[in-house]
């Protein structure tokens, strides 16, 4: 159960019971929590075919539908509309495209699955922990949201100047730092001082570099800091069990290295000295 589908207001709610060990337990949830109990449930070894779990297994389900659309929440309390328009949800395996609604109180965001409105996430931003521009695809067409629940939503927009937009009502509403270079100070001297671990300075170095853990090419990056591979225990006093961080790792042999020059000064233009990258969508799926 995420915590992001807490936040959907979809437009119909999902009653049903589920016979467990000879119990009926009356359940009520969302429908993306339906969805996601429903499989799990699936999932499990049953003796009899999936068929007549369906039909056995769900003895009751019912759909009430709301009798006003979900927009319509938004006239329940005052509240100051200030920028609408399209947007897509970047998730790590899918891509989202809807409706996006900031008012002064919350952002609503309503998707479309075969040109029809499906259903509602309502952030209050009360709950956005910050707010953050962020590199989609190479541009600066996107914002990411922190929750002070611990998960993140990311949005991309058509145009910078979309995103502009947006960013120019959300970011006074939802960010507690308005001087970045002062905060990353800070974190930088908590982690000198013990106070922040490095796993969390890393992390708030890769959000300092647009990365996010919602977004498969531009995922958070963690450095190699080891070249001892062949000692049974590790030596952490010794500087040889540690590599040299001033040198990228295509270029910690010198007979790898001089390979990759000599390759790359027998090159037409555009000459390029490393053919990878070391973060791509491939490597943060099936590594």
């Amino acid at each position: 159960k995420s915590s992001r589908y807490e936040k959907f207001q979809p437009g119909g709610l999902f009653c049903f019971a589920i016979r467990q060990r000879g119990q009926l337990e009356e359940v009520e949830k969302s429908a993306m929590e339906f969805i996601a109990y429903f499989i799990s449930i699936a999932a499990q070894p049953h003796p009899r075919q999936s068929e007549t779990l369906l039909q056995e297994e769900i003895v009751k389900l019912e759909v009430h539908q709301l009798k006003s659309p979900p927009s319509s929440q938004i006239t329940r309390i005052p509240q100051e509309q200030l920028c609408q328009g399209r947007a897509v949800m970047v998730e790590p395996l899918s891509h989202t495209p809807g409706r996006l609604l900031l008012t002064d109180r919350a952002l609503y965001f309503r998707a479309f699955y075969q040109g029809r409105d499906e259903e509602e996430m309502v952030v209050n931003l009360s709950q956005v922990f910050r707010t953050a521009r962020r590199r989609h695809l190479l541009r600066q067409t996107a914002i990411e949201l922190t929750l002070k629940s611990q998960g993140s939503l990311l949005f991309m927009f058509a145009s910078s100047t979309d995103c502009s937009v947006v960013w120019k009502h959300l970011a006074p509403r939802t960010n507690s730092h308005t001087n970045e270079g002062e905060e990353w100070e800070m974190i930088a001297k908590g982690w000198q001082q013990g106070a922040i671990s490095n796993y969390h300075y890393l992390l708030h170095l890769n959000a300092m570099a647009d990365r996010s853990f919602n977004d498969l090419a531009q995922y958070p990056v963690f450095p190699w800091i080891i070249s001892d591979y062949t000692s049974e225990t590790l030596d952490l006093e010794s500087p040889n069990t540690f590599r040299d961080l001033t040198k990228p790792i295509g270029a910690l042999q010198e007979q790898r290295l001089g390979v990759l020059v000599e390759r790359y000064h027998s090159m037409d233009h555009p000459k390029f000295l490393y053919g990878t990258h070391y973060s791509t969508p491939a490597y943060v799926l099936f590594f």
